[in-house]
This record gives structure tokens, C-alpha cells and sequence, in this order.
């Protein structure tokens, strides 16, 4: 589903390749910021269609030794699994700790049939924006 709006999932080398260049000395890499993902797969050693607008990493450490954890600044995005909402609000809760409290917190999700969802969401997340069904790359700045 990610491919078909121009999504790349990485694989096994690939995400390796990429986690080693996201950060350089434990810091953002700046030679990533706001390159296309094309760019990034070609810094990290691989190539993916000019077309591709973000490079998916799934993985599942939640600290500092992640790379894909951080703030990126880029089209590179991390993706977690959780075996059910709150899990997945705890993840989202630690990643937020991690970089930074008070920035911005997205929810994707049927608002009108699962209201307790958003009602949650709002509690636990400890940011200054929490965005609903928006996009959260374009209704977080300014």
C-alpha cells in the first residue's frame, strides 16, 4: 500500500545502509536535510526510483540508539508496530520524550466512531500541537 504513494520499505541492507547515515557522530546528519529519497538511498549506498517520496524503516527499538527514533528532517520515516492502541501511544509518547517535549503529535483515526481514541491521545501526548487527521509535516510548522 505504502508503494503505491510512493512509499520505499526498506530491506534487511537497505535499512541498515540508511540507520548508518541518518546520524553521523550521534548527531542529525546534515548531508540528509531535505534531500529527496532518492538522494538519501544513493548516499547510503543503494538506488531507488526518482519517484519514491520516502524511504520506510520498520523497526522496533524505542532510545537513542536508534537512528530512525530521531528527529530527521527528511524523507525518511520510522515505523513501529504495536499490538494495540495504547502500546502504539506509548511508543509515540517515548519518541516524543526523546526529542524534545512540547513539539507536535499526529493521530490518524476515525474521530466520529472512536472518539475515546482522540480523547486518549490528547491526554497522554505532552506536545504543544496535536493534530487529527491533518498532515503533520505541513500542520506542524509555522
Amino acid at each position: 500500500r505504502f508503494a503505491s504513494h510512493g512509499g520505499y520499505m526498506l530491506q534487511g541492507q537497505e535499512l541498515k545502509a540508511v540507520q548508518n547515515v541518518i546520524l553521523k557522530n550521534g548527531a542529525l546528519n546534515a548531508a540528509i536535510v531535505g534531500q529527496p529519497a532518492y538522494k538519501i538511498a544513493e548516499l547510503a549506498g543503494f538506488s531507488v526510483p526518482e519517484t519514491t517520496k520516502i524511504l520506510i524503516g520498520e523497526v522496533t527499538v524505542v532510545d537513542e540508539s536508534e537512528p530512525f527514533a530521531h528527529e530527521k528532517l527528511s524523507p525518511t520515516l520510522a515505523m513501529y508496530r504495536a499490538k494495540d492502541f495504547e502500546e502504539a501511544v506509548e511508543k509515540a509518547e517515548k519518541l516524543v520524550a526523546m526529542g524534545g517535549i512540547g513539539h507536535t503529535s499526529c493521530l490518524y483515526t476515525d474521530q466520529d466512531n472512536q472518539p475515546e481514541r482522540v480523547a486518549y491521545f490528547g491526554q497522554m501526548m505532552k506536545t504543544a500541537r496535536i493534530l487529527i487527521n491533518t498532515p503533520a509535516s505541513q500542520g506542524g510548522i509555522g
